[in-house]
Order: structure tokens, then sequence, then C-alpha cells
């Protein structure tokens, strides 16, 4: 059975604390897969926004997940750095997933943090 750990980043400490500690995981090749999730005001593209960000790793071997939540509405300059953070380290994930990833790119889009020309054909993105 998988054992998950949920964090809830509201403070700059718990959000760095979980930064580096995926990061260790990414360097140590205990992370099998990451994933990201956004919650959002409603469904258009452009006019709508994300209100909470999701986040997280698995590890196969140890059968252990990660996941934490960011609030964007109620942090958003917490918010903006831990995501530009976990979107700079996901690059080093063998396995990066996301459920709906072309909406949930336009929503992160729509609160400033990666380009608005996206290319969905490359396998790469560059976030600011």
């Amino acid at each position: 059975m998988i054992q998950w750990t949920h964090v809830y980043v509201d403070n700059p400490e718990i959000g760095r604390q979980f930064l580096q500690t995926y990061q260790r995981n990414l360097n140590n090749k205990l992370v099998t897969a990451s994933a990201f999730d956004t919650e959002t005001t409603g469904l258009h593209p452009i006019v709508d926004k994300p209100f909470l960000f999701q986040c997280g790793y698995y590890n196969k071997e140890q059968q252990r997940g990660v996941i934490a939540i960011v609030d964007i509405e109620k942090k958003p300059r917490l918010a903006h750095s831990f995501i530009s953070h976990w979107n700079r380290l996901t690059q080093y994930s063998p396995l990066y997933l996301g459920h709906h990833i072309i909406f949930d790119l336009h929503m992160i889009t729509n609160i400033d943090l990666i380009s608005s020309q996206i290319d969905y054909q490359k396998k790469e993105l560059q976030f600011k």
C-alpha cells in the first residue's frame, strides 16, 4: 500500500522544506514520477485563473508519495515563488505527469508563470 504525506504550503519555510526534500530525492534518484494539477475559477482557458496548485512526487520502490498544496488566492506571492521553484526542479524528474496538462498550462500562464507562447509539441517548457 502506498503511504502518502500531504503538505499544506502556507508559509515560506514549509515550501522551502518541501522543495529541498524534493531536490534531494531527485539527486538521489528516489523520484519515479512527479505530477501537478490546478483547481480553477472556471473552464475558460484565458479568462479564468487557478486558485490552488497541487504537486507531488512518488517513489515506486519505497511505495511513498508526497503531495504539496499551495493556495494561490490566499498566498499569491508564496504560491508564485513555490510554483516557479517547483517547475525548475521538475526538469530533473524522470517522468512529469498531469491530468489535463494543456488546460493547466493555460491556467499557469494566466498568473504569469510561463510564457503565453507555448509550443505544445515540444517536450520541454520554459518556466519563468
